[in-house]
C-alpha cells in the first residue's frame, strides 16, 4: 500500500511541473498516485494523446514531462518532433514495451520508465531529474535533445530505421530494405529480402514512421514498399493482387486502391 505524503498543487516556484501524457487512463492515475508520494512534484495537466500534448506542453511549458511512446495519431517521439526547444522539458518515457528502450535513449531521454512502473524505479527517475533541473543551463541541456531532432529530420529525409532482434542480436533495419509489412495481431512482421523480424507494434503505427512517398497501405494487413512492385492483377470485384519482386503476393482491397494508384503516378 502506498502513503500518501499530499498531493496539493503549490505555487512554490522550486517545485517541479510535471505534465503527463498517455492513451491509458489507467497508466496515467498510477503516475499521478506517484506523483502525490512527492511534494516536489506539481501535476500541471494530463493528455491521452500526443495531439494534445503538443499543444499542452506550449502551452504549460512544464519542467518535466511523462510521455508514453505507443499512442495512436501521434507517439511519443513525433510530439518530440513536434516540439521546438525552447519548448523541451526534461523528459522521462514511459511504455509497455521494453523494444523503445533502445530509440528511448536516441531520444536523450532523462530515463525509461516500463509499465507497470514500479515506486522505487519512479523515485530513481524523479530523483534524476531534480539532479537535471537543479542545475539546468536551457541552452546547454537541451543541446542533446536539439541535436536529436536535427538527427530526426535528416532521418525523415532519408528514411526510417527500425531496431530488430535476430540470434541475440539488435541491429537496424533501414525502411528502403522492406519489401513490405504485415500485420499479425498485435505485432507486425518486416519482410525484409529474404527473411523477416517480429515487431511488438501495431501495423497503424508502423504505418506513421514510414516513408509516405515509399510505402502505402493495401489492406487492412498489408502496407508494400511499392519500389518491389513488379506486377498488378486485377482480380474479382475491383480488387487486384500484387506480385512483388520477390514473388510474394499481397491483395489489394478496394477501398485502398486508390491511395495505390495515386502513389504509383506519383512516382
Amino acid at each position: 500500500m502506498l502513503e500518501r505524503k499530499g498531493n496539493t498543487v503549490t505555487n512554490n516556484p522550486k517545485n517541479i511541473r510535471a505534465l503527463v501524457v498517455d492513451d491509458e487512463l489507467l497508466a496515467r492515475e498510477r503516475i499521478k498516485e506517484l506523483m502525490s508520494l512527492d511534494p516536489a512534484l506539481d501535476l500541471v495537466g494530463e493528455c491521452e494523446d500526443g495531439v494534445t500534448a503538443i499543444e499542452e506542453v506550449k502551452r504549460l511549458q512544464p519542467d518535466l514531462l511523462f510521455l508514453d511512446i505507443q499512442m495512436p495519431e501521434v507517439d511519443g517521439f513525433g510530439v518530440l518532433k513536434a516540439l521546438k526547444p525552447k519548448h523541451m522539458p526534461v523528459v522521462i518515457f514511459t511504455t509497455a514495451y521494453n523494444q523503445y528502450a533502445i530509440r528511448a535513449f536516441e531520444a536523450r531521454a532523462l530515463d525509461y520508465l516500463l509499465k507497470p512502473i514500479e515506486e522505487k524505479r519512479f523515485r530513481q527517475s524523479v530523483e534524476r531529474a531534480k539532479e537535471m533541473l537543479a542545475v539546468k543551463n536551457t541552452q546547454r541541456d537541451n543541446s542533446a535533445l536539439i541535436n536529436f531532432l536535427h538527427e530526426l529530420k535528416n532521418e525523415q529525409r532519408s528514411g526510417q530505421r527500425f531496431l530488430v532482434k535476430k540470434g541475440g542480436r539488435i541491429f537496424p533495419v533501414h525502411e528502403k530494405d522492406i519489401d513490405w509489412v504485415e500485420a499479425e495481431g498485435e505485432y507486425v512482421r518486416l519482410h525484409v529480402k529474404g527473411t523477416s523480424y517480429l515487431l511488438h507494434e501495431k501495423i497503424s503505427s508502423i504505418e506513421t514512421r514510414l516513408s509516405s512517398s515509399r510505402f502505402v497501405r493495401v489492406h487492412r494487413s498489408a502496407i508494400v514498399n511499392i519500389d518491389q512492385i513488379r506486377e498488378l492483377e486485377p482480380s474479382f470485384h475491383r480488387d487486384y493482387t500484387i506480385t512483388l519482386l520477390n514473388g510474394a503476393r499481397i491483395s489489394v482491397s478496394r477501398s485502398h486502391t486508390e491511395s495505390l494508384f495515386k502513389l504509383l503516378d506519383a512516382r
